[in-house]
């Protein structure tokens, strides 16, 4: 089964440098402060705090999340 740890994260985006941070909300304060009903729920957050996008489920791969990226700062 799926254990939520950093170690999963890490092995998620294996060598991928990233300059945005990849919280745990392992208390799920952010879960239910966006009403997540789904695990993993992804939300890119600008720095005004809006929220700018959000994934239901899994990514599949990195370029699926820098896909998003890329995404959210074309509307930027």
């Amino acid at each position: 089964s799926y254990v939520n740890s950093q170690d999963n994260i890490a092995s998620y985006f294996d060598n991928a440098t990233l300059t945005m941070t990849v919280p745990m909300d392992v208390q799920g304060i952010a879960a239910a402060s966006y009403s997540v009903g789904y695990t993993p729920t992804t939300f890119l957050i600008d720095s005004d705090g809006v929220v700018r996008y959000v994934k239901v489920g899994p990514f599949a791969n990195l370029e699926q999340v820098s896909a998003a990226i890329a995404l959210v700062l074309q509307g930027a």
